[in-house]
């Protein structure tokens, strides 16, 4: 019997799961893998996100920590605030609460070139098939990982009845602002309440005119019927944000997922949000790649028990 080391694997989406799936993969010694990617080229789109520990535990296990340190921001601290600007709470993250790896708040566009750069270093230049979509089951390869997005063609595949994503009732505002570094330079805000929230945190070492990459987003829970899905940058006017959320006091604070499954023994995997989308502010991709490893260590426990078929992941 061959091991997995001679496994041909097909991944859809050249995200952060399926390029981070394709590192890991590459990492257990299975070396024949393709990541299919619709779009004719890939860009670095998106805002920030975090990166917690348990995640970055498998980027460094994959030699990227230098690359992360270089692009982006080892958090320090959380301060919650109410909406007056007032302090509720505040504690450590990363290494400062006594974890063995630190946690990274980064621009997700700048984290998926990070990726993708490793993967045509360690796999080659012709990993990532560009313009190239998987819309169906059917593949000649040994395993086909989904990792194709929130609005995954392999998961609809896979539960043609199950219907599309069911909106938790929260709108999100985000972009990236250029400004000096507040507090320690490293530390994030929480500001508002369940009904209206803003987050604000560095996404990138500071520049040399002394000025950072930051990130915000602005949280607000509302009737979400008629809101377009599927393309998350839709430009839109300021006074569609700022009025409901006038009682932020920002001069002051200066100082859901859904379930996911696989067919019994099918030669086909579920990843990234495509498996499950978690709505825990820019902490949403920790699911992508902390599951992403599993995969190899899956395929490498059923090899070992005489299995020809990998499960989810």
């Amino acid at each position: 019997m061959t091991g997995p080391s001679s496994m041909r694997v097909i991944i859809a989406g050249a995200g952060i799961a399926g390029l981070t799936a394709a590192l890991s993969l590459h990492a257990a010694g299975i070396t024949d893998v393709t990541v299919h990617e619709a779009v004719e080229e890939i860009q670095p789109l998106g805002v920030g996100i975090n990166l917690l520990p348990h995640a970055v535990r498998e980027l460094m296990e994959l030699g990227l920590g230098d690359r992360l340190a270089e692009t982006g921001v080892a958090t320090a601290d959380l301060t919650f605030l109410n909406p007056r600007g007032q302090r509720i709470w505040s504690e450590p993250r990363g290494r400062a609460a006594g974890y063995r790896w630190p946690q990274y708040s980064i621009h997700r566009g700048r984290l998926l070139l990070l990726l993708l750069d490793a993967v045509r270093e360690r796999l080659g230049p012709g990993a990532v098939v560009l313009g190239s979509r998987i819309t169906a089951l059917d593949h000649d390869a040994d395993l086909l990982i989904g990792a194709d997005g929130i609005l995954s063609d392999v998961r609809r595949a896979m539960f043609p009845g199950e219907g599309g994503p069911v909106p938790g009732g929260d709108v999100l505002w985000r972009g990236t602002t250029y400004g000096r570094p507040f507090m320690t330079g490293r530390s994030m805000l929480m500001i508002g309440d369940r009904g209206q929230k803003l987050v604000i945190y560095p996404i990138a070492p500071p520049s040399e005119d002394g000025t950072q990459l930051i990130n915000w987003a602005v949280q607000h829970r509302t009737d979400v019927r008629g809101v377009p899905t599927g393309d998350w940058n839709q430009p839109i006017g300021v006074s569609k944000v700022l009025p409901p959320r006038a009682g932020l006091a920002l001069r002051r604070a200066r100082r859901v997922r859904a379930r996911r499954g696989c067919r019994a023994g099918a030669r086909i995997s579920a990843g990234g949000p495509g498996s499950a989308a978690v709505l825990v502010e820019g902490e949403r991709d920790v699911t992508r790649r902390r599951g992403a490893p599993d995969v190899p260590d899956g395929l490498q426990r059923r090899h070992a028990g005489g299995h020809r078929r990998a499960g989810a992941a």
